[in-house]
């Protein structure tokens, strides 16, 4: 991936972040616990400064700014008030991902082993890899992202399979473009926010392993189809004017929260304990179990 200019928000704050789209945008005058990853995330993807190249997959790239196409909500001080004191004793993993970012992709052990434990994850995507983010998949992309994915494969177990390699990865004419791919996702969450997670699961495998059409209406309906996501499939295919609306103001939010936790790629975790948020180093999600879930206790 091409590294990336830092950003920062135009008026510094975390949000508090809840299960749902109004309250994950809830908080968002509240002063930050802990800034962004600083030194070890500065090109590209790095997991580590000395040993990670920049590749196509997440850390350290340029968002769009509310001054951009984003449309950021407006809340009221009475609604961040109330939106906190619904959940102050809640702890929320709020899980900020584009679905064709491959760390994202390689943080899935971890947090199918959170969600087993009964941690709350909200899927928040990030929009990272679409609009001014998209760009073509030539080449020298493929063979940067390619070098990355085995460090991914290394540190996380996931594989990338030779399908990925021939009929994503080396396809010419086509865009790295996850806009469609993040449309699918909010439309299998339109009515249920918990199903977000399975759907980028069922989009990344389609992707890393079955080498499958991700950027297309088509190529995302028939995983949704597949992974028995019919309903959101129809959205994809044909969206409503209501889902739309849902799916720009989640878009809005996740892109929201990840400028206010000063987060520099993707994946990025934020703790929400005790209507407090905190920036958790996506490091550890390649690490032990037991070394997350410390730092999370910790949070």
């Amino acid at each position: 991936m091409l590294p990336g200019s830092q950003f920062r928000p135009a008026v510094p704050g975390v949000r508090y972040v809840t299960t749902q789209r109004d309250a994950t945008c809830a908080a968002r005058q509240s002063q930050p616990e802990r800034g962004g990853r600083k030194s070890e995330k500065q090109e590209g993807n790095d997991i580590r400064k000395e040993d990670r190249q920049p590749v196509g997959t997440g850390r350290n790239r340029q968002h769009p700014t509310e001054h951009d196409e984003c449309r950021l909500l407006s809340w009221s001080q009475s609604e961040i008030s109330s939106h906190i004191k619904r959940a102050e004793t809640a702890m929320i993993i709020a899980y900020l991902f584009d679905p064709l970012c491959g760390w994202c992709y390689g943080a899935t052990p971890m947090l199918d082993r959170l969600a087993a434990s009964g941690v709350a994850i909200d899927a928040l995507p990030t929009g990272l890899f679409s609009g001014a983010g998209a760009r073509p998949l030539d080449a020298g992309f493929a063979a940067h992202a390619w070098t990355s994915d085995q460090r991914i494969k290394q540190l996380s177990g996931q594989p990338f399979s030779q399908a990925y390699l021939d009929n994503v990865l080396n396809a010419r004419g086509t865009l790295l473009d996850s806009a469609t791919a993040t449309l699918g996702i909010c439309a299998a969450g339109f009515k249920d926010s918990q199903r977000r997670l399975p759907a980028l699961k069922a989009i990344q495998y389609a992707r890393y392993v079955d080498g499958r059409d991700i950027v297309t209406k088509r190529g995302v309906a028939e995983v949704l189809e597949d992974a028995d996501m019919a309903d959101a499939a129809r959205l994809v295919a044909a969206p409503t004017e209501e889902f739309l609306v849902a799916h720009h103001d989640l878009l809005g939010c996740g892109r929201a929260l990840f400028q206010r936790l000063h987060a520099e790629g993707t994946p990025a975790l934020a703790v929400i304990r005790n209507g407090a948020p905190r920036l958790i180093d996506a490091n550890a999600l390649y690490g032990s179990f037991n070394s997350l879930v410390a730092r999370i206790q910790a949070a």
